[in-house]
């Protein structure tokens, strides 16, 4: 398997279906100590030799994730949930955050849900 391939490597992050957590999306991110081991790992798995679970590997740098503007981010007060059972509802979602502040309201959506809050303190 890749690994074994692969020095420094510090964590996989697997993603599963939503639907189906015995299945996974299709995609992993490998995490390296440093950018030397990473780009080494890379050159290695781009080879188009390595395989996982019988299909060849596609390797590409992750897009670096941004950081939201401090002063934006000072505003927001709704807080999004997702992976929710079927089972949840929305009065259980509010009786869960109520005890973090006070709520204006909760809107749930299949498997996911959003969380108003007053306040941006809670």
């Amino acid at each position: 398997m890749c690994f074994v391939l692969t020095e420094g490597l510090v964590d996989v992050i697997l993603y599963h279906q939503p639907d189906d957590k015995k299945k996974n999306r299709g995609f992993c991110f490998l995490e390296y100590e440093d950018h030397k081991s990473a780009a080494q790992a890379r050159r290695r798995l781009m080879s188009g030799k390595v395989k996982v679970w019988g299909n060849v590997v596609t390797v590409e740098w992750a897009d670096p994730v941004e950081e939201p503007d401090p002063e934006v981010m000072a505003k927001v007060k709704v807080l999004f949930v997702r992976n929710l059972a079927t089972t949840v509802t929305e009065e259980i979602l509010e009786k869960s955050f109520s005890e973090f502040g006070k709520l204006e309201r909760v809107k749930k959506l299949k498997d996911y849900a959003f969380v108003h809050f007053e306040d941006r303190g809670a």
